[in-house]
């Protein structure tokens, strides 16, 4: 784009200069240039992601727009929803009839074994929040890095978690905060959606040396 006006400017300006001279004129008129104006700044929309494991959002300028609890569909029967949810504290309803055909979503726990993270979280629910980092407007989990590139912000870093292998439901993988909070006075429950520790298979296209297969996958939370 920059190009394209510095051609039209040196155009219309040798244009001028050439008419003067035509006409006898030596002083250059006055040259009025319009320049299309550029595309919105998308950094001023920013990114928004979800702090998985916490109801805070980093101290780096990310603005919380709500927290609350994370929640799924029930991990031991088919059908539901695929993806965890950061459900509000305050829901809203539009009406008041009774569902009688429906999915189901239910709070989400930690299946630790009380293992990696500090303190107990086994079986204790999740929580969540969304957040909005003003000035970057992309945003990328990276599993098996703690750290972002070179100019990216790393917004939170923690361990890949999803629902254990060999259980009904799928769910997609995300990245849990290393230090991460529970909700208070929740009481584990056998149905929920669950967060349990990812290892990978090395040796069937990630190669074993990089890759350890007994330990937590790591991950990262970067924007720009």
């Amino acid at each position: 784009m920059g190009r394209l006006v510095f051609l039209f400017i040196f155009v219309c300006f040798t244009k001028n200069i050439l008419q003067g001279r035509a006409q006898g004129i030596t002083k250059a008129k006055d040259i009025t240039v319009v320049v299309p104006p550029e595309e919105e700044n998308d950094a001023e929309a920013g990114a928004v992601y979800v702090r998985w494991g916490k109801l805070t959002c980093p101290s780096n300028g990310a603005v919380m727009l709500y927290n609350g609890y994370a929640a799924g569909g029930p991990h031991n029967r088919p059908g539901n929803g695929a993806n965890y949810l950061c459900a509000p504290k305050d829901p809203q309803y539009l009406n008041d009839t009774k569902i009688s055909v429906t999915s189901y979503l239910y709070g989400s726990e930690f299946m630790t074994n009380n293992q990696v993270f500090t303190g107990a979280t086994n079986l204790k629910n999740v929580p969540c929040a969304v957040c909005h980092s003003q000035r970057r407007s992309s945003l990328v989990m990276v599993p098996g890095k703690t750290s972002c590139h070179e100019d990216w912000t790393r917004e939170y870093y923690g361990y890949l978690m999803t629902s254990p292998s060999g259980y009904v439901q799928n769910m997609k993988y995300e990245c849990v905060d290393s230090l991460p909070d529970t909700i208070p006075g929740t009481q584990s429950d056998a149905t929920g959606a669950i967060f349990s520790f990812v290892v990978v298979v090395c040796g069937n296209g990630l190669p074993c040396g990089p890759y350890d297969g007994s330990k937590a996958v790591t991950c990262s939370v970067c924007t720009k």
